[in-house]
């Protein structure tokens, strides 16, 4: 009678919110697997975004948890990938290359791919802290796929970027500070990737 007295409060709890509560937004609209960095203001700030999909078939909550774990993990290897791989390198030892992985939100007329670039290559040194630092972007699922999203924020670049600075008196220029009350704040919850270059971290 005890044993079965403590399974009651987990089946009221199943009856009362079934599997559909736990539904994720839609995936319309949600980015690509992989890194990209995404200018938010016509100042030139930007942030990184990690996205990364693993396998999560039907809708139990506790094999959803397990799968947003897993794809957390698999977004911020994303983000490692991007700052150690052959390509970033090879772009940062060209003074005539630029990012191409660049997309814009906020309704940002010109891309900065100049200023994206040079502030991504002087901070690169920094990417473990800011790797580490990536704070939850989005998630949904579809197709048995579980995507979920990693940012690195405008403030952090910024930090990162004066840090650089310091070490390195050669550097000038740079991204114009951002306001105080811009949202550009992380969201605790999913957002709807319906409106995701518009949903503000």
């Amino acid at each position: 009678m005890i044993k079965s007295s403590h399974a009651i409060p987990s089946l009221l709890l199943v009856l009362c919110f079934p599997v559909s509560a736990y539904a994720l937004p839609t995936c319309e609209g949600a980015p690509g697997v992989g890194v990209e960095a995404v200018q938010v203001d016509d100042a030139g700030n930007f942030k990184f975004r990690g996205t990364a999909a693993v396998r999560a078939p039907g809708e139990n909550p506790s094999l959803l948890l397990l799968a947003r774990k897993r794809a957390e993990t698999a977004a911020r290897r994303e983000l490692v990938r991007f700052w150690e791989g052959t390509d970033l390198v090879d772009i940062c030892s060209d003074d005539n290359e630029e990012m191409q992985n660049i997309t814009v939100e906020n309704d940002v007329e010109n891309i900065n791919y100049s200023e994206v670039t040079k502030v991504t290559c002087s901070i690169r040194t920094s990417s473990s802290g800011l790797v580490k630092g990536a704070e939850f972007g989005g998630a949904c699922k579809s197709g048995g796929m579980y995507y979920l999203s990693l940012i690195i924020t405008p403030e952090s670049i910024q930090a990162a970027t004066r840090g650089s600075r310091q070490m390195s008196s050669g550097m000038g220029g740079g991204m114009k500070p951002i306001n105080s009350n811009q949202n550009s704040n992380s969201s605790s919850s999913p957002s709807d990737f319906n409106t995701y270059d518009k949903y503000q971290f």
